[in-house]
């Protein structure tokens, strides 16, 4: 009778990232089951679903020591986001005994998954213009966009109103615009 189940009680990694950015995913592996597991390792997967299957993108594993009758082992891996892989809700997967050579009263139960967001966020991150100026005249008016998603934007638009208040709405008045080019992640 097999004596041993693993299983990954915990998994942490960032709720958002970039494709190719290296990031720190961190399990808790434990042994749910009476006997004592020998040494496993637990393997990370990159998925567009929270269910391991076949077609999932291997990212990386960690070594997971022997472990006695409900005890655990908490460690980390770092893995890098696979490139291609934009806009949208991805899952990291954990998988306990990734290599599948602990024979286990329970083989179902091993995986553990946490979403993690790519997109692309365009912000204004600066805008200067005059402090004071008059009706019908002429300003000059700079601002920054940046791409603070983990993701590429095509080229864009950035448009200028001009309003009472400093919440954007219909009613503002339209000033003007500028072409701001593609920008990758992180760029301004």
């Amino acid at each position: 009778v097999t004596t041993v189940d693993l299983i990954v009680s915990a998994l942490t990694a960032p709720s958002t990232g970039a494709e190719g950015q290296t990031i720190s995913v961190t399990d808790t592996t434990k042994n749910n089951g009476p006997g004592t597991a020998p040494a496993s390792n637990t393997a990370l997967y990159w998925s567009t679903n929270s269910t391991y299957d076949a077609g999932d993108t291997y990212l990386g594993s960690r070594s997971v020591p022997s472990l006695a009758a409900g005890a655990s082992n908490s460690g980390s891996a770092s893995v890098t986001i696979p490139s291609g892989t934009c806009t949208g809700t991805f899952y990291i997967i954990a998988v306990a005994d990734g290599d599948k050579v602990v024979l286990e009263s329970n083989e179902n139960n091993n995986t553990r998954s946490k979403s993690i967001k790519i997109w692309v966020d365009l912000t204004i991150s600066a805008v200067t213009a005059p402090a004071t100026s008059g009706a019908g005249k002429t300003i000059s008016v700079t601002d920054t966009t940046k791409n603070s998603g983990g993701c590429p934007a095509a080229a864009t638009t950035t448009k200028l109103y001009f309003s009472s208040n400093s919440t954007w709405d219909t009613g503002d008045a339209y000033l003007g615009e500028r072409a701001v080019p593609a920008l990758t992640a992180g760029a301004t």
